[in-house]
């Protein structure tokens, strides 16, 4: 197998890995998101969900 496609295969793996564990939450108003990126901790935030929904 080429390495492209054992770095394909892992990822994919690696996501399924993680919906196996996710649950459905309902958000309101005034609850509090963190959205977190692995190595790009730049992009992550933290953010409350607005009266109208808005993230």
């Amino acid at each position: 197998m080429k390495p492209l496609a054992h770095w394909m295969a892992a990822a994919v793996l690696a996501v399924g890995a993680g919906v196996a564990g996710a649950a459905e939450v309902l958000l309101g108003p005034g609850d509090v998101v963190r959205l977190s990126v692995y190595g790009s901790p730049d992009l992550s935030i933290e953010t409350r969900v607005s009266e109208s929904g808005a993230i």
